[in-house]
């Protein structure tokens, strides 16, 4: 009898198998390769199910990184990635954009006294598309002007690596998206502009720790929430423009304000 219950549940397993095997070949999500059919012992088919579960699970965890995330690349490697995804065939100024000649020679570039990149100024130029993250590579920056263009997408999260970015400009285009709390460890920071996009969430208090910011211009977007008291707490801080959004609450944090 223990022979023949033993049969029985061999049987059972193997159909509940067969089973099994066809509900995920029909799964849009996983593709199973079925190459070789081998009768095992119940002890190998158990330890064949566990590594197939780890190649499932490593199968995932190795995929490609997404494009949205920041990757180390050399300046001049950044400013082509940046001329590639906006359009730069199509830039009002584009001259001497090839990684054959001089940084020094690129409309829009301007390097410090070590030869690194200091400023970009490629406002009005006709840009096209995303920021790409990899913009967090140019650490020598100090002004970053790409105003009145045609970029969309959000404001990367990579704009915190610029430490010693004093200015922003990134108004007049059609940016979505909220603006990273991270954008409070830029710490030489002085003008935020963001101003004519499309933007949407609150103010981030995070905008307090920029002890230096003295211009916010964050007005004609779909900002909402009420107005952090840190930042209108920062000493530095003179101009805040912050008409045409959908803020609320109390004004209290405007009038308390040392300079403005």
């Amino acid at each position: 009898p223990s022979h023949s219950l033993y049969r029985f549940l061999k049987c059972l397993r193997n159909r509940i198998g067969v089973a099994e095997s066809r509900t995920m070949n029909q799964s849009p999500q996983l593709k199973l390769h079925v190459t070789e059919t081998v009768t095992t012992s119940p002890k190998t088919e158990r330890a064949a199910a566990g590594g197939a579960r780890l190649k499932l699970v490593e199968s995932v965890t190795t995929s490609s990184t997404p494009a949205s995330e920041f990757t180390e690349k050399s300046e001049v490697d950044t400013l082509l990635e940046l001329f590639n995804v906006t359009n730069g065939s199509g830039w009002k100024k584009k001259k001497g954009w090839n990684k054959d000649l001089p940084l020094s020679s690129w409309d829009g570039v301007k390097l410090n006294t070590s030869g690194k990149v200091s400023e970009l100024r490629l406002g009005n130029n006709k840009l096209s598309g995303p920021i790409p993250p990899s913009i967090g590579n140019l650490k020598n920056l100090t002004r970053l002007i790409l105003s009145n263009n045609s970029l969309t997408g959000n404001v990367p999260d990579s704009i915190s690596r610029l430490s010693a970015l004093e200015e922003i400009q990134l108004n007049g285009n059609q940016l979505t998206g909220t603006i990273p709390t991270s954008v409070g460890l830029l710490s030489n920071i002085k003008k935020f502009d963001l101003r004519q996009n499309q933007l949407t969430g609150t103010i981030p208090s995070s905008l307090g720790n920029c002890k230096k910011l003295h211009t916010l211009r964050l007005e004609k977007n779909a900002l909402s929430g009420t107005l952090p008291v840190q930042v209108f707490a920062l000493p530095e801080l003179k101009d805040v423009f912050l008409m045409g959004n959908q803020l609320s609450g109390s004004l209290e944090p405007i009038c308390n304000a040392k300079n403005i």
